[in-house]
């Protein structure tokens, strides 16, 4: 299913305000992001931005969903589900260690990471096989024919039996007995003190000075002399390599013959660590393959077992996928706002445009969205808060929100016909459309003859049309049977009641009813949010008189008593000032 990046701002899918990764806004996104792991994390992306269309996809996805919540409605935390989710959280990234490892970096940290990989992924194969429900389930099943235990257990034997993960947690080491060279060289260079103490006595003896002894990589064994010491006239074999402000460093004869017996000893441990690493290195990317389809597996195991804990949650439900361009649901809630949110039948099948209609903050907006939002769901395998049919859908396109830029050169509502000619162009009987208020931006005569053209265009399509939701306030547009539509469209409006006293109130009950709502009342809403009284009461006049077809260019151009003082206040001033001698001051 593609859904744009308008789409997915507009349904608050993710963040509505780019690049503010601090932002408080709840998003569906942030709704799901609970996932146990780094690849569940990343095939969590990639479920949000490449939703599926195929129904048989969709299908396994909410089955595996529907396996999951049967064992979370166990409640119990030791069961099968809680035992993944553990060694899910502990899982090293594969795709790292891979990548490291053929780049030839073998540090400590990558072979953790490997070991906790099979640890954890060994474990959640046995919990799996041991599960009859979860054998049996796609996303699982599909796990344990990728992993093959037998490789993931003979990798983490070899590891066990070549490195150790104990003696030094910060590090890790080989163990003894994996390559006898390796072995003598370390007894040679735990023994190297005393052999260099002992050695440095005896050279003392003889040249009659203290000196002392040191191994160096790559450099060998050498005498250490003080500076003010004089070894010219003792040994004519002594070379002096270099020299510090307080020691003269030396290789003479015996030095050299240490060389020999000993060897670089640091490097031979470094090059037998190293080929006995480089070898291990091989067996693992041996299973590579293997290793990265399966951690790929488990990404999706994280996900779905995600989706069915905020199913668990949130008492969400299955929806039943069909391949009829349909929107058939009841008990329809808004997955953002699921504690608070009053409930919605919806319908939209013979009759594929809704036009919704009502006052202001009766909620159209908001079930718009619902719809938008529900549809994602279902079809990223997720369940949904409503019951019902759902179709496949191709595309959810939508004109809710206009994203202005400094950077474009066009104005608001310009962007908006954009949007809308996208809705327009790129639709098919399968996709689901969107507008909100369309039309708003321009002239009041423009604006309400575009939407009804557009809503025309689409009834002119019958059944090819793609399912659509019209919210708009233009309700003269279906008064007096201005426009005929010939294919029928669904009129709907958010039901509200009106208390009829001298302080006008409304009670939203944010319930979708049928028929188009008579009012807005966009007066009622400005004084709810504050609007100073006096405006009210000229805007309520001006109405009243609208809607008694009296003529306004009168009562518009005559001065209201506030405005009569201000003039008064202006007046004085400007005679106070005219009597004013300026020529003598």
């Amino acid at each position: 299913m593609i859904v744009d990046e308008d789409a997915l701002r507009s349904l608050s899918v993710i963040d509505p305000s780019k690049g503010n990764k601090k932002s408080s806004r709840l998003t569906l996104y942030k709704m799901l992001s609970k996932t146990h792991s780094k690849i569940g994390a990343d095939t969590l992306n990639n479920y949000i931005f490449r939703p599926l269309n195929n129904i048989e996809k969709i299908k396994k996805r909410h089955d595996s969903v529907e396996t999951i919540l049967g064992l979370l409605e166990i409640s119990n935390q030791d069961n099968e589900i809680g035992l993944i989710a553990n060694s899910l959280k502990n899982l090293g990234n594969v795709y790292h260690i891979v990548s490291q490892m053929k780049l030839g970096n073998l540090k400590p940290s990558i072979w953790k990471q490997l070991k906790n990989y099979l640890v954890n992924s060994t474990k959640i194969s046995q919990y799996i096989s041991g599960s009859d429900r979860l054998k049996h389930a796609d996303v699982f099943q599909r796990f344990t024919n990728i992993f093959v235990s037998t490789s993931a257990v003979e990798l983490l034997t070899s590891l066990e039996t070549y490195l150790d993960f104990v003696t030094d947690p910060k590090t890790v080491s080989i163990q003894k007995g994996v390559h006898s060279e390796l072995d003598k060289y370390r007894e040679t260079y735990e023994e190297l003190e005393s052999i260099l103490q002992s050695v440095s006595t005896e050279i003392s003896q003889i040249i009659n000075q203290d000196v002392n002894i040191a191994y160096i990589p790559q450099l060998g064994y050498l005498v250490i002399v003080d500076v003010q010491a004089n070894v010219t006239d003792i040994e004519e074999e002594w070379n002096e390599l270099f020299r510090t402000s307080t020691t003269i460093y030396y290789k003479n004869k015996r030095m050299e013959a240490m060389d020999d017996y000993f060897g670089d000893i640091y490097s031979l441990i470094r090059d037998a660590e190293v080929e006995v690493l480089y070898a291990l290195k091989d067996k693992v990317l041996m299973q590579q393959e293997m290793m990265v389809a399966s951690y790929e597996s488990l990404g999706e195991i994280d996900v779905l077992i995600t989706f069915a804990k905020l199913s668990h949650s949130y008492c969400f439900t299955k929806p039943e996928m069909v391949v009829e361009p349909i929107f058939q649901v009841k008990d329809c809630r808004h997955p953002l706002f699921l504690d608070d949110h009053i409930s919605n039948d919806i319908e939209i099948t013979k009759e594929k445009v809704m036009v919704l209609t009502g006052p202001n903050y009766s909620g159209k907006s908001s079930l718009l969205v619902q719809v938008g939002l529900i549809t994602f769901l279902s079809h990223i395998g997720c369940f949904v808060p409503a019951i019902g049919k759902i179709g496949i859908t191709d595309r959810i396109l939508t004109r809710i929100n206009t994203r202005e830029s400094m950077t474009k050169l066009q104005s608001t509502f310009m962007a908006d016909a954009q949007q809308m000619s996208r809705c327009l162009t790129r639709s098919t009987p399968n996709s689901l459309i969107l507008i909100d208020e369309f039309g708003k931006g321009t002239d009041v005569y423009d604006g309400p003859a575009l939407l009804a053209s557009i809503i025309k265009y689409l009834s002119n399509m019958g059944q090819s049309s793609a399912r659509t939701i019209v919210v708009t306030h233009f309700i003269e547009i279906f008064n007096d049977n201005l426009i005929t539509f010939p294919n029928p469209i669904k009129l709907s409006h958010m039901q509200f009641l009106v208390n009829e006293s001298e302080n006008k109130e409304i009670a939203y009950l944010y319930k979708i009813g049928s028929g188009i709502s008579t009012e807005s009342f966009g007066i009622y809403c400005a004084k709810r949010c504050g609007i100073q009284e006096d405006i009210i009461t000229r805007a309520t006049q001006i109405i009243q008189m609208v809607k008694e077809n009296v003529d306004l260019t009168d009562m518009i151009s005559e001065t209201s008593v506030r405005e009569k003082e201000i003039l008064a206040k202006a007046e004085k001033v400007v005679k106070t000032v005219l009597k004013l001698d300026l020529d003598s001051t």
